[in-house]
């Protein structure tokens, strides 16, 4: 009776301990299962935060400068290029903001100075087709409605000059004397002040570090003219 009783004890202990060591092994694999999920999660999530990247960047603008009011007609544009350089100093899931410094110049055809007198004003005779170069900076402001798509509102101001590209000589014997009757041009000695803001919307590519965008400023150059400054850009942040 008693070596019946000792025989089941000892079968009842491996039944248990083969149960129990099951149950261990489930345990286990269960565990590594949660631990693997979890580090593939993170590892998804950490890499969709590095394909969005914002703060310290570089832009590379092109667009046009058109003039509105009294230069519409007799300086076209052509084409204003621009280079940039600025901060996302606020970075948050809905909402950023940025400074921004751009060095822009822009490029029109106008009419030959021979032909201005009696066109325009003598006050706003210029060289003909003519460049201005500026220095602007902005500030930013964008909500993100979706974690790729940014839209947002600039503020810009600066100063712009548009120094006289002919030789000087040739400039004051032919044009200044000869066909202006001696009315000398203000605006190839003249520091403008442009003020204005507009519309921007950035798009993050799935390229890591680089987005693409639309900045349209309205800038009211004091001096000069209204225009609109529609330009596309390639941004790169570090």
């Amino acid at each position: 009776m008693r070596s019946l009783l000792f025989g089941f004890s000892l079968f009842s202990i491996s039944v248990y301990s083969t149960t129990a060591a099951a149950e261990d092994m489930d345990f286990d694999d269960e565990e590594k299962k949660e631990k693997k999920t979890r580090a593939s999660k993170k590892v998804d999530i950490d890499r969709n935060v590095r394909e969005i990247e914002r703060g310290l960047y570089s832009k590379a603008d092109i667009g046009a400068t058109i003039n509105f009011l009294g230069h519409s007609g007799v300086t076209r544009p052509v084409h204003s290029l621009a280079l940039s350089i600025g901060n996302d100093f606020m970075d948050r899931e809905s909402i950023s903001m940025a400074w921004e410094v751009s060095f822009l110049q822009t490029v029109h055809n106008g009419d030959q100075a021979e032909l201005q007198a009696g066109i325009i004003a003598p006050n706003d005779y210029f060289q003909g087709d003519t460049r201005g170069f500026g220095l602007l900076a902005a500030y930013e402001i964008s909500k993100y409605p979706t974690r790729r798509l940014g839209i947002g509102f600039r503020f810009v101001a600066g100063v712009m000059g548009m120094p006289l590209l002919m030789d000087e000589n040739a400039y004051n014997t032919n044009i200044v004397s000869s066909a202006w009757g001696l009315t000398a041009s203000p605006h190839h000695n003249k520091v403008y002040i442009p003020v204005g803001g507009g519309p921007t919307i950035e798009y993050y590519t799935k390229l890591a570090h680089f987005s693409v965008g639309v900045d349209s400023d309205i800038l009211y150059i004091i001096g000069w003219d209204l225009a609109i400054n529609p330009m596309g850009y390639l941004k790169y942040t570090f």
